[in-house]
């Protein structure tokens, strides 16, 4: 594995870029305080990767579950779908949390609808994305 820091005063983050980093999600999200996180993937995505994301999490002791996986692809990133995604997260039980962790799990379209709901839920939860594809990983 190999750790890239970037740097952006307070708020600085670091990347991982390696293979077989699936398994540690759970660690990095513990160390970041979540007490829950919620996987959101695409259809191709979630059946691949979701149980994974989701297991390593649990094995963590996070409380852990996948959001309904939305229809792959750029036609996806709609205010339709993230409403979608937000009602799943807001009628979730257990209800989410200040603690609950965010995890865009597969190309640029998780990513971007996982930072936009977000945002957007209890004026903003943290966010883990893990990229899975080379574009989702530099775009």
């Amino acid at each position: 594995m190999k750790k890239i820091r970037v740097e952006l005063g307070s708020r600085s983050y670091d990347v991982c870029v390696g293979a077989g980093l699936l398994g540690q999600l759970g660690k990095w999200a513990s160390e970041i305080g979540a007490s829950q996180a919620v996987v959101i993937s695409d259809s191709n995505v979630a059946p691949l990767y979701g149980r994974a994301a989701t297991d390593a999490l649990a094995a963590a002791g996070l409380k852990a579950w996948q959001a309904k996986p939305f229809p792959a692809g750029e036609p996806s990133k709609t205010l339709a779908t993230a409403s979608t995604l937000l009602d799943d997260l807001l009628t979730h039980s257990p209800a989410i949390d200040r603690g609950t962790l965010v995890v865009p799990l597969g190309g640029g379209v998780a990513g971007d609808l996982g930072g936009f709901v977000a945002a957007l839920a209890l004026r903003g939860l943290r966010v883990l994305q893990c990229p899975t594809s080379l574009l989702a990983c530099v775009g």
